[in-house]
């Protein structure tokens, strides 16, 4: 199963083992993964200026908070997924009810968060 096929997804992810994990999962669902971004420089260049449909974002970027790569997500109005396992009571207002996923996740609770992110959105799967 690719229900993913032709989604193009930025992945903002600081660990190279992990996002590596990521983007094997992502392919196998047929995403196309742009990045991944392993810095908070480099994942708000992306967020900015990439053709993508949603944002798999760890918030933890080389040791700052990656609330401004939400932020420039969300002011394109493109659904976010978080993978930060940090407290939600830092978060800002606005990422309050983003979906999330907790590493380490199974590419089936991916997929389940994915398509709750893209639905939220209003895009069809």
């Amino acid at each position: 199963m690719r229900p993913f096929r032709g989604r193009r997804m930025l992945l903002a992810e600081g660990d190279a083992l992990t996002a590596g994990t990521i983007t094997a999962m992502l392919h196998g669902l047929g995403a196309t993964v742009v990045g991944p971004a392993i810095n908070t420089e480099i994942a708000l260049d992306m967020a900015r200026t990439e053709d993508f449909d949603l944002a798999i974002l760890d918030l933890v970027l080389d040791g700052r908070r990656g609330f401004d790569v939400a932020e420039a997500v969300q002011h394109r109005s493109l659904p976010i997924v978080l993978t930060s396992p940090i407290d939600r009571a830092i978060d800002p207002q606005s990422l309050l009810y983003m979906p999330r996923i907790m590493k380490p996740f199974s590419a089936h609770e991916l997929t389940a968060t994915l398509m709750v992110a893209l639905k939220q959105k209003g895009y069809t799967i």
